[in-house]
């Protein structure tokens, strides 16, 4: 919806979004804000990486988790 109202999200305001879908136990969609951030050519923070990593947790989705681990470690953070 930001976007059809050409407003440009960005970090803070996905890392906001990936918490919420957290909250609403909406896993799916925290991987897909992720992933429409990073094709966006934004770069997600250690806040946005710790959201979806914990949406995912909180859903028993462990191999997503560390899979969303190993894409950290290997430098999918910029702060």
């Amino acid at each position: 919806e930001m976007q059809s109202a050409w407003l440009a999200p960005d970090v803070v305001a996905y890392s906001a979004a990936i918490s919420a879908c957290e909250k609403g136990h909406r896993w799916d969609w925290a991987v897909m804000l992720l992933a429409n951030m990073v094709d966006g050519r934004l770069s997600p923070n250690i806040v946005t990486w710790n959201a979806t990593i914990s949406a995912c947790a909180s859903g028993h989705l462990w191999p997503e988790a560390l899979s969303l681990v190993s894409m950290l470690m290997s430098g999918g953070t910029t702060s």
